[in-house]
């Protein structure tokens, strides 16, 4: 229902596309967005480092 929503909401702001981000271990959350019309676009890696 939520995503619904969001749709609704972009759709309403004349947007064209949502995009959304998981964990790549988050394997839930993946089947969710690939099953409601996402699809994969791009892997990253995240980078800290902790300053003096």
């Amino acid at each position: 229902m939520l995503l619904i929503e969001c749709e609704k909401w972009a759709k309403e702001k004349d947007c064209n596309e949502l995009a959304s981000d998981c964990e790549l271990n988050n394997e839930m959350s993946y089947k969710f967005h690939l099953k409601n019309g996402f699809r994969e676009v791009n892997r990253i890696i995240c980078f800290t480092k902790k300053l003096k």
